[in-house]
């Protein structure tokens, strides 16, 4: 078993004031949608010191600070040599795609409805058809 040395910015990544960073721009980035920038906060002390450590600020940012996603990008690959969705995946975990996932269950909706409008039994039941209301089928069905 090999052991690889950690890049040396990487240490800078794993603080524990990133911490809110990186769930933040992990959720985000699960989101399916295009990102640009997080909004984070409200920030301690600490978590702005370490923003400011990680983002190279001369000074502390406001304690609901923004954040680029390209300036993120430069600082993490210049710490470890590895893209913002690489680190976070490693920090956080598997990114998701959240709209990918609403987008798949709205189909399989879509396709139940399209079998139950096409079945006998549902078709014998005028009560049952796509003309009634959702309410008019709780009805039904209670």
């Amino acid at each position: 078993m090999t052991h690889t040395e950690p890049a040396p910015g990487e240490s800078t990544l794993r603080r524990p004031a990133v911490g809110p960073l990186w769930h933040t721009v992990h959720s985000r980035l699960s989101s399916g949608r295009p990102v640009t920038r997080v909004r984070l906060g409200p920030l301690d002390e600490a978590q702005r010191e370490a923003l400011a450590d990680l983002l190279g600020l001369d000074r502390l940012p406001d304690p609901r600070p923004s954040a680029s996603l390209t300036r993120l990008e430069e600082a993490v690959t210049e710490l470890s040599g590895s893209s913002v969705r690489e680190a976070v995946t490693e920090l956080i975990g598997p990114l998701n795609d959240r709209a990918t996932e609403r987008r798949r269950k709205e189909d399989e909706r879509a396709g139940l409805w399209v079998w139950m409008d096409s079945h006998a039994t549902v078709r014998a039941q005028p009560a049952l058809t796509s003309s009634c209301t959702v309410t008019d089928v709780e009805v039904v069905l209670s």
